[in-house]
This record gives C-alpha cells, sequence and structure tokens, in this order.
C-alpha cells in the first residue's frame, strides 16, 4: 500500500535546508555561487519576471514563401499564424543588512505553472527556518 504524500503546505517541516535555484538556506547561513551570507534577519522574496511572446513561426513563413510562387494569395494565409512561447523565468532574491543574492531560475510554456509553485513552496520553508533561526538569535 502507498500513500500520496501531503502537499508541501500540510507537510511538517523540519528541514535543515532548502534550495532555491543556486542559493541554500541553512540554519547557520545562505550560500550562494558569489558569496553567502547569515540567516538570521533575511527575507526572501520570488518574483515572476516569465512572459509569453506572440511571434510568426519560422515553418508558417517557409511555407509562406514556397507557397507565393504556387498559390499567391493562399499561401499569404500562413503568416497570420501565431505562436505563444513562455520566455524569462523567476528571481529568487534573499537579502539582508548585509547584502543581497540572488539567482535566476529559467522557465519554459511546459514548467511555468509547475515551477512556480515548486518555488513558492520552497520560500515558504525557507522563511521558516530564516524565522526559526531569526526567534533563537533574539
Amino acid at each position: 500500500m502507498t500513500s500520496t504524500p501531503l502537499p508541501i503546505e500540510n507537510q511538517q517541516q523540519n528541514l535543515d535546508r532548502v534550495f532555491l535555484g543556486e542559493l541554500e538556506v541553512s540554519r547557520d547561513r545562505i550560500a550562494g555561487p558569489y558569496g553567502s551570507l547569515p540567516t538570521a534577519g533575511s527575507t526572501v522574496f520570488v518574483t515572476n519576471m516569465s512572459r509569453v511572446e506572440r511571434a510568426i513561426p519560422t515553418w508558417a513563413i517557409i511555407v509562406a514563401i514556397a507557397g507565393f510562387f504556387v498559390l499567391t494569395i493562399f499561401s499569404l494565409l500562413f503568416l497570420l499564424v501565431k505562436e505563444d512561447k513562455v520566455v524569462g523565468g523567476y528571481e529568487v532574491r534573499i537579502s539582508n543588512p548585509t547584502g543581497t543574492l540572488t539567482s535566476f531560475v529559467p522557465v519554459d510554456a511546459r514548467s511555468a505553472a509547475w515551477i512556480w509553485q515548486d518555488l513558492q513552496g520552497r520560500a515558504a520553508a525557507a522563511r521558516e527556518i530564516i524565522a526559526s533561526v531569526t526567534s533563537s538569535v533574539h
């Protein structure tokens, strides 16, 4: 008999470390590729920097050009085809009075929604770690 794991919001968290992109939040420090910060007093921000771009796909341009010599008017209809593409990603920023660390998590159309949910859950877990460290310091 297998059990389905609870969503991250409903689980009791007893984590020692959480990864947010390239950043690692632990009880003693927050580490990134370009330095580290103390955990106490830090703030975690996750910003959606993705966008949807609409463009004519390459295949439609090629078909319109190739078909121009066969069916002039109908081949131009292929230029009306549009394709939506998700570009960009999510920025994770952790700040405290001594500095700021950032990480960028790129996304595409297939992964944008689940990565956003995953990052929000990880950010909540990181905030819990930071809150427990900050409360024990004071």
